[in-house]
């Protein structure tokens, strides 16, 4: 039977994390990882390493808080190997409303969501180039923050709630690198997710951010992106996940919402991939792209002619211009193939290039602009295109009103 399973693992190639869910889960599975353990031959998985896992319950700590104390607490001169995932099993464990305090870099992850619920609040520190990963539990009853991520490591949520906390639902502060994947941020006192002097990217289709400011606190929103701080929403609309919050009730049946989203900072909607760099080993010199032209400018065509040492490329656009030492972060790989090919046989047909870097830009209904700068180029064509009566819509070689869009969304 541990044969059969240890089979079964090495066709799934199952991760670190999965295989611990496993083992703590099930005796035989244990036993698969204790075959693999001693007869490392016999599979080409590569057995844990010894010490870097823990779990919870823990016989040595009564309370969540004593076992990350203690993590805190171990030396980080490498005598030691740390544990880097922490297991929660399904149970209730009353921290008393207090914080959990994280100050190393670690992956916890619970059971389920449903089944592992934190009374109390998780407070992160660490250093800045660390990360901290939280997954399938809930975080509900803090006396203060519910997550907390505090000047230091990168908060990372996946398939999290946090509710009913009397503070912020969620608030990290000078941190670059934050994600929220299908969390559900309700019933908080004060603001849901609040992003203050960093940046946080928000997906999954079953994120929710309702019900917060439950205090009735003007001034706040549900959604917030404080000064110097952006929130980026991945095929998400802000209006769809922030909803409900400041919820007042002005009359029978007539109700008020004080603020679902804002902030002096940005919160915005972009495709799935946008943005996302390319990985090196996918790109070689005369690989096709989409880069910026300039540091945060517009997405241009291309093509690779240098990969650098320093881990930069000089691009080649297909206007001829060019740029050099463009960072992986700046170039796109989410533009079909398909697409890539209508957007260039657009402007090869309607643009050219004057002498002085302007271009004159000719529409198929026989208007013209001329000498119109390049990073204002893209938004001129949608403007016109914008205007134009759906009868004229044939711009893009014909392509479908849906793709139309999605090429428009991109472009801005």
């Amino acid at each position: 039977m541990e044969a059969n399973w240890l089979e079964i693992y090495s066709f799934l190639q199952l991760s670190y994390a999965d295989r611990i869910k496993l083992r703590c889960s099930c005796r035989m599975l244990n036993d698969v990882e204790k075959l693999i353990s001693s007869k490392p031959k016999y599979s080409p998985l590569k057995p844990i390493p010894k010490g870097s896992y823990t779990s919870f319950p823990h016989p040595n700590h009564a309370t969540l808080r004593g076992l990350t104390n203690r993590l805190n607490e171990l030396p980080r001169d490498g005598s030691i190997t740390l544990p880097s995932l922490l297991f929660i099993a399904n149970g209730v464990y009353d921290e008393q409303g207090e914080y959990v305090n994280i100050q190393i870099p670690i992956s916890i992850f619970g059971e389920s969501k449903e089944g592992v619920q934190i009374i109390g609040g998780l407070y992160i520190t660490g250093k800045k180039e660390e990360d901290v990963f939280l997954s399938d539990c809930t975080v509900t009853g803090s006396e203060d923050m519910g997550v907390y991520g505090n000047m230091g490591a990168s908060v990372h949520l996946k398939n999290v709630c946090v509710e009913k906390c009397r503070g912020h639902g969620v608030l990290v502060t000078s941190t670059k690198r934050n994600t929220m994947t299908d969390c559900n941020i309700n019933n908080n006192k004060y603001i849901g997710v609040y992003v203050k002097k960093g940046c946080m990217t928000i997906e999954g289709s079953a994120t929710t951010i309702h019900q917060n400011l439950t205090s009735g606190e003007t001034g706040w929103y549900g959604l917030q992106a404080g000064c110097d701080s952006s929130i980026t929403l991945k095929s998400l609309k802000k209006e769809l996940i922030s909803t409900y919050n400041g919820l007042r009730c002005l009359s029978f049946m007539s109700y008020l919402t004080t603020g679902d989203y804002g902030g002096p900072g940005e919160i915005k909607t972009v495709t799935k991939h946008y943005g996302e760099p390319f990985k090196a080993e996918e790109l070689s010199i005369g690989a096709n792209l989409y880069a910026r032209w300039k540091t945060n400018g517009t997405f241009y065509p291309g093509k690779i002619t240098k990969i650098k040492t320093d881990g930069t490329y000089d691009i080649k656009f297909d206007d001829g211009d060019e740029r050099k030492n463009v960072p992986l972060n700046e170039m796109l790989n989410n533009v079909t193939n398909r697409v890539s090919k209508l957007i260039q046989s657009y402007l090869d047909k309607n643009t050219k290039k004057k002498t002085d870097g302007t271009y004159n830009i000719k529409f198929d209904d026989g208007d013209e602009i001329k000498n119109v700068p390049r990073n204002k180029m893209l938004n001129m064509i949608s403007s016109k295109m914008s205007n134009e009566s759906k009868n004229r819509c044939v711009m893009f070689n014909n392509v479908t009103n849906r793709i139309s869009k999605v090429i428009h969304k991109f472009w801005r």
